[in-house]
């Protein structure tokens, strides 16, 4: 949303449901499987959708520096209702990325579990590109010499900083205990999609003897616009890149290093 939601946003809560803040938060990664990995937990049984019927509530970006105030923790809380045996959560997969929104989550809800999944930075790096190109620039109805700027001087910084997640993962780690944060890598994902969403709904506390239709189908997939680098560009990419995806492997030692092949 554009703004943060209101109380007239939200759906009715059943009688029998309970209100309360998201059992749990996708808080990153944007263009690596986060429409996959939450495609795929809403067709769990045990999974609710928020009251507003969105996967991306984008609510602490609207309070900047100043943070939310204590009716507007308590808005975002009503966001979410359930039945009994029933789990309901968020999933704004760029809170890891945009400085001072963990700090804001924590804030609102201490007690949810986060969900993150990471991919080679270079990857990421060159998707978010063509998405900034594909939707964005149409968005703003730039063209010519304006669209050339936004690219060079905006899209750029902007997805390359999204791609330096290591600050985000030092604040999750100031507030939240490791075993109430499940890190999944896309490219694991890819080759083992059932196995790595069976592990999602046990970190939930969710049957995970329920299998997902099509867990291997792409999901938010689009062509590409952009030249992709070649190999020595993906060299100076990963120079780039190398101190942060260093710092994430150190705090996340369960990560898998030679699945970023350009890291290994």
């Amino acid at each position: 949303m554009l703004r943060p939601h209101h109380s007239t946003d939200l759906a009715p809560c059943p009688a029998d449901w309970h209100a309360g803040p998201p059992d749990f938060v996708g808080i990153g990664c944007g263009r690596a499987g986060s429409t996959w990995l939450w495609s795929l937990l809403q067709q769990h049984p045990q999974v609710v959708a928020s009251r507003l019927g969105a996967k991306e509530l984008h609510y602490f970006q609207h309070f900047g520096w100043d943070g939310p105030d204590d009716a507007a923790v308590a808005l975002y809380r009503q966001a979410f209702a359930k039945p009994a045996g029933a789990v309901c959560g968020d999933g704004s997969f760029n809170y890891l990325t945009h400085p001072l929104l963990i700090d804001h989550l924590w804030r609102a809800a201490p007690d949810a579990k986060l969900l993150t999944v990471l991919r080679n930075p270079i990857d990421r790096f060159v998707s978010i590109l063509n998405q900034l190109t594909r939707v964005r620039l149409p968005w703003l109805g730039l063209e010519e010499e304006r669209a050339y700027v936004q690219r060079t001087y905006s899209f750029w910084c902007e997805a390359a900083t999204h791609c330096r997640i290591a600050d985000g993962v030092r604040a999750v780690q100031r507030r939240w205990q490791p075993e109430d944060v499940l890190v999944l890598q896309y490219e694991q994902c890819v080759r083992d999609p059932l196995g790595e969403i069976a592990r999602v709904y046990r970190f939930l506390g969710l049957d995970d003897r329920f299998e997902p239709a099509d867990p291997a189908a792409a999901v938010n997939w689009e062509p590409p616009l952009i030249t992709p680098p070649d190999a020595a560009a993906r060299r100076r990419l990963a120079e780039f890149f190398e101190g942060d995806v260093d710092a994430v492997l150190a705090a996340w030692p369960g990560l898998d290093r030679s699945l970023w092949t350009d890291f290994a």
